[in-house]
């Protein structure tokens, strides 16, 4: 039962924050494949730092410094951000949030500690969500690019 509701607080959390902050959702989901790809190529050696700093880190500190790398950009994204859907866009907005708060749980879960990241493997709804991974994270990926490309912003006249 806690598996399920730490992934439920993984899913919601960057959903909610994306929507109660008016954060474009899309540019959220954007910086959250940012943090990954980040995460990717220096957080081995962000743990090398880490142990030289605190000879003593455990894997619970460094999977909360991957925590971090990856998580950072979405969330200073959703912060900078803020207040950029008003009115009719935000239901536009609430796809790529919603996406991005599965993505999170998705990239976020194997990260976790084990006795974590255990508890959540058991749940019927992480395996649902690994069976469908490649379509939560294109449809994110997709959607937010539309939105992106489609956004039209504010067009001054012509000069005389």
């Amino acid at each position: 039962m806690s598996g399920m509701i730490v992934l439920i607080f993984l899913i919601s959390a960057p959903a909610v924050l994306t929507l109660v902050l008016s954060s474009n959702g899309a540019m959220v989901f954007l910086a959250l494949c940012e943090g990954l790809i980040v995460n990717d190529t220096l957080g081995k050696d962000a743990i090398s730092a880490l142990r030289a700093v605190f000879p003593r880190a455990n894997s619970v500190q460094e999977s909360t410094l991957h925590l971090i790398i990856l998580l950072l950009p979405a969330v200073l994204t959703a912060i900078f951000l803020r207040r950029q859907m008003k009115g009719p866009r935000m239901l536009f907005n609430i796809a790529p949030a919603v996406l991005t708060g599965a993505t999170v749980a998705l990239l976020s879960v194997p990260l976790l500690p084990g006795g974590v990241q255990y508890d959540i493997q058991q749940t019927g709804l992480w395996s649902a969500m690994e069976q469908f991974e490649g379509v939560i994270i294109g449809t994110g990926a997709l959607i937010s690019l539309l939105l992106i490309w489609t956004a039209h912003s504010k067009k001054h006249g012509r000069r005389k």
